[in-house]
């Protein structure tokens, strides 16, 4: 798993990896997570499963905001 910094604010987190997925949470600019799972290709995207807190919580974002850390 790579870590990664989001580079948006108001960043969907979903409960899957695609935009009918539903919308669990939101990250901004400079928070950090942990690549689990990914790449999966849809709806236009490239998306990973992200842990970003530290265990806390998990879910999918877009990789077109996320950067290497």
């Amino acid at each position: 798993g790579d870590n990664v910094t989001v580079t948006s604010d108001n960043l969907n987190v979903r409960s899957g990896p695609g935009t009918s997925y539903a919308v669990t949470d939101s990250l901004n600019t400079g928070d950090r997570g942990l690549v689990i799972d990914g790449p999966v290709s849809a709806d236009g995207y490239t998306w990973y499963e992200l842990d970003y807190s530290w265990g806390g919580y998990a879910g999918w974002v877009a990789g077109e905001y996320l950067t290497l850390t």
